[in-house]
C-alpha cells in the first residue's frame, strides 16, 4: 500500500498524513509505507506504527 493509498483509505488528507506519521515531505507519495525508509533512512515504520 503506498502512502497516497493509506491516506486515502483512512480519510485524512496526503499533508496530514505525512504530518501525522512523521513521514518526511521528501519521499513521494506513490511510495509504499513499508519502503518508506529506503527512501528516508532514518524513518521507522515500526516505531510510527
Amino acid at each position: 500500500m503506498t502512502i497516497k493509498e493509506a491516506a486515502e483509505g483512512t480519510n485524512i488528507g496526503i499533508k496530514e498524513f505525512y504530518r501525522e506519521f512523521k513521514i518526511p515531505e521528501e519521499v513521494p507519495s506513490e511510495t509504499k509505507m513499508k519502503d518508506i525508509s529506503k527512501v528516508a533512512p532514518d524513518y521507522d515504520f515500526d516505531k510510527i506504527k
